[in-house]
């Protein structure tokens, strides 16, 4: 095990070894360490690129570099790690494209690579490694759809692909996934419905899709995932109402659904909701008045419905009920 991680190392690492001063870049000669499990220097200002080298370690776990100054490509020879369990590149300088031969991980359990400059799409073989439980593909260039195979991954828990230019549709197939617990896809070209498939991802915490092209209704079947924390789908272009059926979300902590084009009116549901820290269905069409129910939402911290034009009558007072509020719009 050679674990360097969280330092202010800088340098090169020697070919040696034995002497771990002046770190900088990881050197060829570590391929030759075939007994190796876990390698983590994450956290450092390492440079230069992921030497190919690193193919030939047979036995490696754990490849742990992230949060460093890392460049160039992603090598394809990773995907001869066969023992690989987690990939962590995260926050580098890297470029290029994911390589197809990642497919190939079966006992991949972590890929993270975000916050670099990928870019080329996601590749379909990643559906390919059923052991998966995160994918981070966050703050890069990938562009293209989500594949459908992503669908097989029936063990994975995390799926984001936040912050990137990825189009198409949102695949119904993400709804055969029942272990997730957060999908993350904000801040992208998606569009299309939300699939009603959602519905059956019964250990869901957090739905974030906000910020995209998305259109058509909010599933009613979102309201059977009574998991959720989180629902994220402000600046899209969703039509219709808000479901009443989200009334049965007794978990649900933020609610945001604003700068949308939803009408009618904010269903009296949601003061059932104890929970609610934040309510978020401003820039809408909504009509009718304020429920007098949400005077019963005692954790509630934000609520924000300006932007409404067609909202009337009056403030209810038994908002005043509600201690804990920081900020009303």
């Amino acid at each position: 095990r050679l674990d360097l991680s969280r330092n202010e190392l800088n340098g090169t690492i020697p070919v040696s070894i034995q002497v771990l001063t002046n770190l900088g870049t990881i050197p060829t000669e570590l391929g030759m360490m075939s007994n190796l499990i876990m390698l983590h220097v994450e956290d450092n200002d390492l440079t230069g690129t992921i030497p190919t080298q690193l193919g030939m370690l047979s036995n490696l776990i754990e490849l742990s570099i992230g949060t460093n100054n890392f460049e160039g490509t992603i090598p394809s020879e990773i995907g001869q790690i066969i023992a690989l369990r987690e990939i962590d590149l995260v926050i580098n300088d890297l470029t290029g494209t994911i390589p197809t031969q990642l497919g190939m991980l079966s006992n991949l359990i972590e890929l993270s690579i975000g916050v670099n400059s990928l870019e080329g799409t996601i590749p379909s073989e990643i559906g390919q490694i059923t052991a998966l439980r995160e994918i981070n593909l966050n703050h890069t260039y990938l562009s293209g759809t989500i594949p459908t195979q992503l669908g097989m991954l029936s063990n994975l828990i995390e799926l984001s692909i936040g912050a990137c230019n990825v189009e198409g549709t949102i695949p119904s197939e993400i709804g055969q996934i029942t272990a997730l617990r957060e999908i993350n896809l904000v801040i992208n070209d998606l569009t299309g419905t939300i699939p009603t498939q959602l519905g059956t991802l019964s250990s869901l915490i957090q739905l974030s899709i906000a910020t995209n092209h998305l259109d058509g209704t909010i599933p009613s079947e979102i309201g059977q995932l009574t998991a959720l924390h989180e629902i994220e789908l402000h600046h899209n272009d969703l039509t219709g109402t808000i479901p009443t059926e989200l009334g049965m979300l007794s978990n649900l902590i933020e609610l945001s659904s604003g700068s949308n084009n939803l009408e009618g009116t904010i269903p009296s549901e949601i003061g059932q909701i104890t929970a609610l820290r934040e309510i978020n269905v401003y820039e809408n069409y909504l009509t009718g008045t304020i429920p007098t129910e949400l005077g019963t939402l005692s954790n509630l911290i934000q609520l924000n419905i300006g932007g409404n034009n067609f909202l009337k009558g009056m403030i209810p007072s038994e908002i005043g009920q509600i201690t804990t509020l920081q900020y009303i719009n």
